[in-house]
């Protein structure tokens, strides 16, 4: 055998953190020369005769519970498996050895330009200014940080002062299966926009957008949002919206596809490593309206069915709106 490689990822437990957990996984069950020893929180992982997979689901009852994880148990396991080398997924190294270690690093909240409150948004403010300092600790001290994309590079060098010559680009491994073109006159004036129910992902700027076309009488179309009701709740002002909303919740990843050949994609998210969405709505064909970010320029690079807005700008969005139903393609 060859090395005998930790992988630790606790943190991973859905969205895009347990879709890079999977894909390390598949290639560690792959990867015959070499031992690993994945240290995972809820995800139900089987091992084999070289994988060897240890649950701690209790790290996620607390942050304390997480600190004695960190500081305690990781240190056993990597006396018990005689572990060579560390691939940390979690955006911050394993700390108190001195063993080599890969960071992948995929939280972009400390490298964006927007700046949390504490009262008003205290995970971000937490992730910003508390882990985040970690983060660029460790982003010094790993022998090699794994980033998905340019800006985030670009990013890391200049908040870690650091060369970037440690640094490579992997872009997220995606199996994207298109379900077809997007077909200007199969369009049911719907607007599209498949994310969770972060505040970063900004489905507020899309309603205020709304509220400035109601103003204008424009009425015509639809927007979905894969949340549910209870996840964007509307108020007093916004409650004349609902009509137009079409809040189907978490949907399959077919749908999603399909969903892009028959409409407009929305993407005003201002926090991303990758954003998929806008990558998978340009293999679809599919017109964009998304922000004016660096991931959103750098995936939507020569894409000619793309235009952007200033996130924080719910008259530019609605303008591109205007646009695209009156263009009516």
């Amino acid at each position: 055998m060859g090395k005998r490689i930790l992988v630790v990822d606790v943190a991973a437990h859905e969205g895009g953190a347990l879709t890079i957990l999977q894909q390390y996984y598949q290639t560690a069950l792959n990867d015959t020369d070499n031992e690993y020893v994945f240290c995972v929180s809820l995800p139900e992982l089987s091992g084999n005769d070289h994988v060897t997979v240890l649950r701690f689901p209790w790290v996620k009852r607390s942050w304390l519970h997480r600190l004695w994880f960190d500081h305690v148990t990781v240190q056993r396991v990597l006396r018990k498996y005689r572990i060579d080398e560390i691939l940390s997924l979690q955006n911050i190294m394993v700390s108190g050895t001195r063993l080599p270690q890969t960071l992948y690093l995929h939280q972009p909240l400390p490298f964006c330009g927007r700046r949390f409150s504490l009262k008003s948004h205290p995970k971000f403010w937490v992730y910003q200014h508390l882990i985040g300092r970690k983060i660029l600790r460790s982003v010094r001290r790993a022998q090699r940080v794994i980033v998905q994309t340019q800006w985030m590079k670009q990013a890391a060098c200049e908040k870690a002062s650091v060369s970037g010559d440690t640094i490579v680009i992997e872009p997220p491994k995606t199996a994207i299966e298109v379900a077809g073109q997007y077909d200007p006159a199969a369009w049911e004036r719907l607007f599209f926009f498949p994310a969770a129910a972060y505040a970063y992902k900004n489905h507020a700027v899309v309603l205020q957008a709304m509220q400035l076309l109601r103003q204008q009488g424009i009425t015509d179309y639809r927007v979905q949002f894969t949340l549910t009701p209870e996840q964007l709740p509307l108020t007093a002002a916004q409650k004349p919206l609902r009509a137009q909303l079409v809040l189907c919740g978490g949907i399959p990843y077919e749908q999603v596809m399909h969903t892009y050949t028959k409409a407009v994609l929305l993407f005003p998210s201002y926090i991303e490593t990758f954003g998929l969405p806008l990558l998978e709505a340009r293999l679809s064909g599919s017109p964009i309206l998304a922000s004016d970010c660096p991931f959103s320029h750098e995936i939507l690079e020569g894409y000619t069915h793309a235009r952007f807005f200033d996130p924080f700008d719910a008259r530019q969005l609605a303008e591109l709106m205007k646009q695209q139903l009156e263009a009516g393609v």
